[in-house]
């Protein structure tokens, strides 16, 4: 008959659940005890077969820039990067960036991740789809997304989109007293459909009768916005007399389209955009915003992280991280 952690447990006088940490070398136990249980379960005849040992740590966690647009490159991410370096050297960990593209042969980027046999790896998921990620459940480590909608069955790290959208259409309902519009974009990135349906949410829970808002479909950059913006305005399109935009590059052309055919900002139309990309604070009017705290998720993330690599019995959570309202002149 096999022997179990039980009879080592009862051979030693202590529990069981000491003998499994011991066995499967984990932390709880002492030294002493853990060398104690091994050479028991030696002499006892025990089935180490049955043991998946832990493998040796390299202190490196890496973080994956899955890169489908090359957006990386503003300020916004090299903040959040810096905050998941920052916490994983004060942690005494190593950090490595690995580009990653889904353009190139995936199995080639996965194996050459594998082989690397990071502690830990953290995916920038900014532009990932559910079937982007499939590749990296083979990896044999803790995995944790960052600034990702998915749902997929690992730590999370994320934007409230929800509370966020909340907040900006009812602070342009409460100060101008009628429902904001939205700006949003035809690209299917996961923050990007989230504002919109969390905008819709947040509309139809302002006091009254049954509301709705103005939805216009914008490009993302900011000339394509403002010439977006033009065709709405003069093809009379109704307009509302304020607007929330799913981010800050939509708002700034838009709001350059409105002032170019004679509307006054914020006297005749407001506007409040998303993300706090520097260029906000530039223009004139100085954009209202919503401020995403990226280096702080960041933070979030190398701690979640760490966290998850020391785990005896790990259960994935999801962090969605709050915004708050930087008011400028445009609202």
């Amino acid at each position: 008959m096999a022997v179990t952690a039980k009879q080592i447990a009862d051979q030693l006088g202590i529990s069981a659940a000491a003998v499994s940490l011991a066995l499967n070398n984990r932390r709880g136990v002492s030294e002493k005890t853990r060398q104690l249980v091994i050479s028991t379960a030696e002499a006892l005849g025990y089935d180490f077969s049955k043991i998946k040992f832990e493998r040796q740590k390299s202190g490196t966690v890496a973080l994956v820039a899955f890169n489908r647009r090359r957006i990386f490159s503003s300020p916004f991410f090299a903040d959040m990067l810096a905050g998941v370096e920052g916490a994983l050297r004060r942690a005494g960990f190593s950090f490595s960036l690995v580009n990653y593209s889904p353009y190139e042969n995936i199995q080639e980027q996965i194996a050459d991740i594998a082989e690397a046999r990071y502690d830990g790896v953290i995916i920038l998921a900014t532009e990932m789809f559910e079937s982007d990620f499939m590749p990296f459940a083979s990896l044999d480590c803790p995995l944790l997304l960052l600034d990702s909608c998915m749902s997929v069955g690992v730590d999370t790290v994320k934007i409230d989109n929800a509370a966020s959208m909340t907040l900006a259409v009812q602070y342009l309902y409460s100060k101008y007293g009628s429902v904001p519009g939205l700006l949003t974009t035809p690209i299917t990135l996961g923050n990007f459909t989230e504002r919109r349906f969390a905008y819709g949410h947040a509309v139809g829970q302002l006091a009254g009768s049954e509301k709705y808002g103005i939805v216009h479909e914008l490009a993302i950059t900011p000339d394509e916005a403002y010439a977006d913006m033009l065709g709405i305005i003069d093809a009379g399109e109704p307009l509302a007399q304020s607007y929330v935009a799913v981010f800050d590059d939509m708002a700034i052309g838009a709001m350059k389209a409105f002032i170019e055919r004679g509307y006054r900002v914020p006297d005749d139309v407001r506007i409040v955009g998303f993300d706090n990309n520097i260029g906000g604070a530039y223009v004139q009017p100085r954009l209202t915003t919503l401020n995403v705290p990226s280096q702080y998720m960041g933070s979030l993330a190398a701690g979640r992280i760490i966290e998850v690599i020391d785990e005896s019995e790990h259960h994935p959570i999801s962090i969605g991280v709050g915004v708050s309202l930087i008011k400028r002149e445009s609202a």
